[in-house]
């Protein structure tokens, strides 16, 4: 997995809490909440590609599901970012995509978010606005 550079410090709650911040440039996620196991922990599920930053897995118990919860900046474009849901081993068993408004993907964005790392796809969208 690709490790970024990230100099931020993030707490805030998502069905509990927790905290984000950076060890060794590498993002680490703590929490007291158990539904989201830290990303000290292994992810669940295998993933391949290495340019993305596990943030960790979230469990819902209700629903008995799993998600491995990643950042991916897919490329240069800034607006290729995105945020991604594992749910199993195979290479389709994921969710991807920005804006949901619930669920383990908006759960997955607010952690990206609040480490600055959807900053560049936002100036990105808002330029890319003006242009229309």
């Amino acid at each position: 997995m690709k490790t970024y550079k990230i100099e931020r410090f993030a707490e805030f709650a998502v069905d509990g809490h927790f905290t984000v911040h950076v060890e060794g440039g590498e993002v680490v996620l703590k929490t007291d909440d158990p539904i989201i196991k830290s990303n000290d922990h292994p992810p669940a599920f295998e993933h391949d590609c290495d340019k993305c930053v596990y943030f960790g897995t979230y469990n819902n118990w209700s629903k008995k599901e799993k998600f491995d919860m990643y950042f991916c900046n897919q490329g240069t474009n800034p607006l290729s970012a995105t945020v991604i849901a594992r749910y199993g081993n195979e290479g389709h068993e994921y969710g991807s995509g920005l804006g949901f408004h619930e669920g383990v993907l908006k759960k997955t964005e607010d952690i990206a978010r609040r480490l600055g790392l959807l900053e560049k796809f936002d100036e990105a969208l808002e330029e890319s606005k003006a242009i229309l």
